[in-house]
């Protein structure tokens, strides 16, 4: 593959003797027939390949520090050991990423209740800027890797808890670089007994924050990694037992009491609750200068919630919006999803928290319900304020855009009255865009003209589109 010099002998010979002769045996059968992305460096070029696992570890063990990037996958569980033990005696002085991907059995039968440790010193590794473990422990003790800019901890398989919780923090407060960060069912790896009262750790370069992990872990990675507020941060939890408490506070858990660690939060400007393939309900945020907030329910995996219904759900995250959003300067928003069982007071709790919104968009995914018509009348009914007085909510509102659902010409009739109500108290929308399904031309035609008319009188810009 390489020409070897002679100085590089002598290193391939000390990093196989740290191995014993059934290891070797074991990762030569393993790399032989396993095909590895490996970027080599030689004076000033730099070459990608796809090589064989045997080529590599001649390269391994005789010109360690050419290696740039290494990406290992899928790599059986049983014949993890001797790679662990050869990359942690070598030393990959130019080794920028390295990428590992275990594969598991499935079955209980075959659970491991041990995982292999990989340890990485620094002393071996210090240009290391790209990690990504999956299904494969590392023992993260400080200092560690303090050039790493991407981390990527996924999969953890044991049920031996290696490590202390506090200690990984502290580790990740060391990371001068770290731009991105991403823990994805990894933490039952951290035990949190015996542990040091937990503080927050500041992560002055972080870009992007992914956190998939139990609700539990999920608001203790958001209490206590402190992020900027241009991080993107996107967490995502898998939903819990119906029943146990009330849906629509599940986003309001995920986030620490405090919210002074999540500076994003107080910034966001505009905001999107949608249903994400029909199984995941997401609250989406973002500020103006473009940082994002992404909250994630995952019921894909909760078959005890297949008999509630979506809109229930729906219903309960709208409703609640005023524990997440009650400090957010949002002046956009979209509800996506099925409003079938919004009602006037949901509307009402939901846009009281939202008193600066100039802009609503609703895209009704129901084929025949009564979401925008409740919207109308919440529009239009003033609601009871904190200090006892009755006012609109939205008083700043100036667009309104309904799409989605089937709705007959009588919408127009609550969409004037609305408009109407909403004069009287100088709460006027200046644009407003309304979709129509299942109206039938020749017969509603008449009407429907003569309510556009009193509707064009009441905003500045108006469009309605009709649509079979």
């Amino acid at each position: 593959m390489f020409p070897i010099p002679a100085s590089s002998v002598n290193s391939r010979h000390a990093i196989c003797s740290s191995l014993s002769f059934r290891q070797t045996i074991l990762l030569s059968r393993m790399l032989s027939s396993t095909i590895i992305c490996a970027t080599f460096t030689n004076g000033k070029v730099t070459s990608t390949q796809d090589v064989t696992g045997s080529a590599l570890l001649h390269t391994l063990t005789s010109q360690p520090r050419r290696i740039q990037k290494l990406r290992f996958s899928a790599i059986h569980v049983m014949e993890l050991q001797p790679l662990l033990s050869l990359l942690e005696t070598s030393r990959m002085s130019s080794l920028k990423e390295l990428d590992i991907m275990i594969t598991h059995p499935v079955g209980m039968d075959t659970i491991v209740p041990s995982v292999p440790m990989l340890d990485l010193p620094a002393t071996r590794y210090p240009t290391l800027q790209v990690l990504r473990l999956d299904g494969v422990a590392t023992n993260i003790d400080t200092p560690f890797l303090p050039t790493l800019r991407h981390l990527v901890l996924k999969n953890y398989p044991g049920v031996e808890k290696c490590l202390i919780l506090t200690d990984f923090l502290l580790a990740l407060s060391r990371l001068p670089y770290l731009e991105k960060l991403e823990l994805s069912r990894f933490s039952n790896i951290f035990a949190t007994h015996g542990q040091q009262r937990m503080r927050p750790v500041t992560l002055p370069s972080l870009k992007e924050l992914i956190i998939s992990e139990s609700l539990e872990h999920t608001s203790k990675y958001l209490q206590h990694l402190c992020t900027s507020s241009t991080t993107n941060t996107h967490a995502t939890i898998p939903a819990e037992a119906p029943g146990k408490y009330d849906f629509g506070r599940t986003f309001d858990r995920m986030l620490p009491k405090y919210k002074s660690t999540i500076p994003v939060l107080q910034q966001i400007s505009y905001v999107e609750v949608n249903i994400v393939d029909g199984s995941t309900y997401q609250l989406f945020g973002m500020t103006a200068l473009g940082a994002t907030l992404v909250l994630e329910i995952d019921m894909s995996i909760a078959s005890a919630h297949e008999s509630i219904a979506p809109a229930y759900l729906y219903e309960s995250v709208v409703r609640n919006l005023d524990k997440v959003l009650s400090h957010s300067p949002v002046i956009a928003a979209v509800f996506n999803g099925d409003l079938s069982h919004m009602r006037v007071l949901s509307w009402h709790t939901a846009l009281q928290a939202l008193p600066q919104l100039t802009k609503l968009t609703v895209i009704d995914s129901a084929e025949h319900n009564s979401g925008v018509r409740t919207l109308c009348k919440a529009l239009a009914e003033p609601a009871a304020a904190s200090d006892d007085t009755r006012k609109h909510v939205c008083q700043q509102l100036e667009v309104l855009c309904t799409r989605g659902a089937a709705y007959g010409c009588s919408l127009l009739d609550e969409v004037a009255d609305c408009l109407v109500h909403r004069k009287s108290s100088c709460a006027t929308l200046k644009s407003l865009s309304i979709q129509l399904r299942g109206v039938k031309a020749r017969d509603d035609e008449a009407p429907v003209m003569s309510c556009k008319a009193v509707i064009a009188s009441l905003v500045k810009q108006c469009s309605l589109q009709i649509l079979s």
